[in-house]
């Protein structure tokens, strides 16, 4: 019986040309698996660098964020800006309205007026585009 086989084996693998094509063609197809696998986990290195250079820029800016939170949470801190960006004041305060061409808006501040570092300034030529607002700047309020 192991004669049987041994013929069999001897009759398929005896052309040695056939075992080393079969072997060229298998090696071929690891060795292409294999490189496909390297450029692969090299890709995915590159992400999980990036990832991770990612994850720290976002941890920063969330150090960040919570500071800012936490300056806000202060009463001075919302006091300035309120002061600064709404024109709010304390109860017994002056507040100091700036106007351009002297005209007086009854020490109201309107809706369309900015404030700009403490200073509040009347938008009166608010729909006028920005050419115009310079030019009216620099050659008309001397």
């Amino acid at each position: 019986m192991l004669r049987k086989y041994k013929k069999t084996v001897n009759k398929y693998f005896s052309n040695s040309r056939l075992v080393i094509f079969v072997c060229v063609i298998l090696a071929v197809f690891l060795g292409i698996s294999l490189v496909k696998e390297v450029v692969n986990r090299h890709q995915i290195d590159e992400k999980i660098k990036q990832y991770k250079i990612d994850v720290t820029k976002l941890e920063k800016e969330n150090d960040e964020i919570a500071e800012l939170i936490d300056s806000w949470t202060t009463s001075k801190q919302l006091e300035k800006e309120a002061r600064l960006k709404f024109g709010l004041k304390k109860p017994g305060e002056n507040v100091v309205l700036i106007t351009r061409n002297n005209q007086i808006n009854n020490n109201v501040i309107s809706d369309d007026a900015e404030v700009l570092g403490g200073v509040v300034v009347a938008n009166l030529n608010n729909y006028d585009p920005n050419y115009k607002k310079w030019w009216s700047y620099f050659f008309q309020n001397k």
